[in-house]
């Protein structure tokens, strides 16, 4: 985890606030006296002063949290700019040390065994670096791959909000704040370039389009694109991604035509990248390093690990989400009466179910070297409409305001530890060996948060951060 040279500052923040304003004052003076424009003027200013808000966030730490999963990215993508392919033999042997996460094509070249979303989400970024002929240094790599992180994450973010503001408009905001800053797309998703940043701009546009419940083929083709582009991004997330086109098929049978028309380009690269990288257009080059196999998880086992753990689960590093599930019901109970709105809670809901059941019976259901849930990272997405749903549902006591408070805070306070005070000491202590001890230990003293909280003791009374350990490939 280097340092990157440049810091997040005041003034840079205010610089970016003041061009924001001058776009305002412009755009507001254009408008006139025109009503409908101005309250869509408004609309826009929102969501451009919250995407500007959570992206500094994301950035304020300077840093990027690196692992060796996510470095082949950022060389793929100067391959692609410069040669047209998306090998890294060109690389060799500077990268010998991450081929581990590569896996060897019929032609003898190396690629990443990832799906190639985070490689094409780092194009407009690495883009001018390789046009002006910028040497690829660590250092030119890491500023890269955080800021595509960041932006990535960040418009996943403003998406969600458009979605919520549709759906829920009295519980949007907090819970996309909630989202935000409370889950693992702000310790994960937002500080390298994981899949997950790029994937949940795919599941949030697609949340947003059904949410609007359009019936037009522009709506349909841009849903299309949207699952298409989610897939390209993480495979896995192709079951999920048939949830919401089941829904959409069952709601508006055209848009869903459209839909998978839209998604055809993105088939095509998939199959086209399968060839190049395993010889086969239906075997992904990560199902061939794993060799088809590697599910020998007790679900059970794994899916109280995902959701329960006190070092890997869902509900202990983003507790809000448990009243997410509350909201569902409440939302179900609706459906039961009859009621005529795009119920997009226990839509999400319903789409991480067979999400959680896949990843529950892998071996590295723990995602390797990883912070909380980071591998199931779009589940948090996905249960957010239902978050808000239960936030906006109806006026709540106190009592009640303050517990969705506590328990926002908590998360955020949660995920903050690995955003300011990164430490890979607990993975290098209980990963062993391709499985993860200690996942269950109950000790508060020895679960990945408490280790966390020792570094950020360790920070106070020396003033200085501890050395993160080197992480092996998971």
């Amino acid at each position: 985890m280097k340092p990157i040279p440049w810091e997040i500052t005041l003034a840079e923040v205010m610089f970016a606030l003041l061009l924001l304003l001058l776009w305002a004052a412009v755009w507001w003076t254009a408008m006139g006296r025109d009503r409908e424009g101005r309250r869509r003027f408004r609309s826009a200013l929102t969501l451009a002063v919250l995407g500007v808000g959570v992206l500094t966030v994301y950035l304020s730490n300077s840093k990027r949290l690196i692992q060796v999963d996510t470095q082949l990215a950022t060389f793929a993508a100067i391959s692609l700019i410069e040669s047209g392919d998306l090998d890294v033999d060109e690389f060799r042997p500077l990268i010998d040390p991450l081929l581990v996460a590569a896996v060897k094509g019929p032609n003898g070249r190396y690629y990443s065994y990832y799906p190639p979303g985070s490689t094409l989400a780092c194009l407009p970024f690495m883009f001018v670096p390789v046009v002006a002929k910028l040497a690829p240094s660590l250092v030119l790599l890491d500023v890269v791959a955080k800021l595509t992180a960041a932006c990535w994450t960040a418009v996943a973010v403003m998406l969600l909000y458009s979605a919520l503001r549709r759906y829920a408009p009295a519980g949007a905001l907090v819970a996309t704040l909630a989202f935000a800053f409370g889950t693992a797309a702000f310790s994960s998703a937002s500080q390298d370039l994981w899949q997950h940043g790029p994937s949940m701009v795919g599941l949030a546009l697609a949340l947003l389009l059904i949410a609007r419940d359009r019936e037009t083929a522009g709506s349909g083709l841009l849903l299309g694109a949207a699952f298409g582009w989610t897939v390209t991004c993480r495979a896995p997330l192709l079951l999920p991604v048939l949830v919401l086109f089941l829904v959409v098929l069952l709601r508006r049978r055209r848009v869903a035509a459209w839909a998978a028309l839209g998604a055809l380009p993105f088939a095509l690269l998939t199959v086209w990248v399968n060839v190049v990288t395993s010889g086969s257009p239906l075997v992904f080059a990560q199902a061939k390093n794993y060799q088809m196999g590697n599910f020998d998880t007790p679900l059970f086992k794994g899916l109280a690990g995902l959701l329960f753990a006190p070092s890997r689960g869902l509900f202990v590093y983003s507790p809000f989400l448990l009243l997410a599930l509350v909201g569902a019901a409440r939302e179900l109970r609706s459906i039961v009466r009859g009621e005529e709105a795009v119920p997009l809670g226990t839509i999400g809901l319903a789409a991480t179910v067979p999400l959680l059941l896949l990843v529950a019976t892998w071996t590295e259901w723990f995602g390797g070297w990883s912070y909380g849930y980071r591998i199931i990272c779009e589940v948090s997405l996905l249960l957010t409409p239902a978050f808000a749903g239960f936030v906006g549902s109806k006026p709540m006591r106190l009592g009640l305001r303050a517990l969705v408070l506590a328990l926002v805070g908590l998360s955020f306070g949660v995920h903050s530890l690995q955003v300011y005070f990164p430490d890979d000491s607990w993975n290098a202590s209980h990963v062993v060996q391709g499985g993860l001890a200690g996942v269950w230990n109950l000790r508060s003293s020895d679960t990945q948060i408490a280790w966390h909280l020792r570094a950020l003791g360790k920070w106070l009374r020396a003033g200085e951060q501890p050395a993160p350990a080197t992480s092996p490939a998971q």
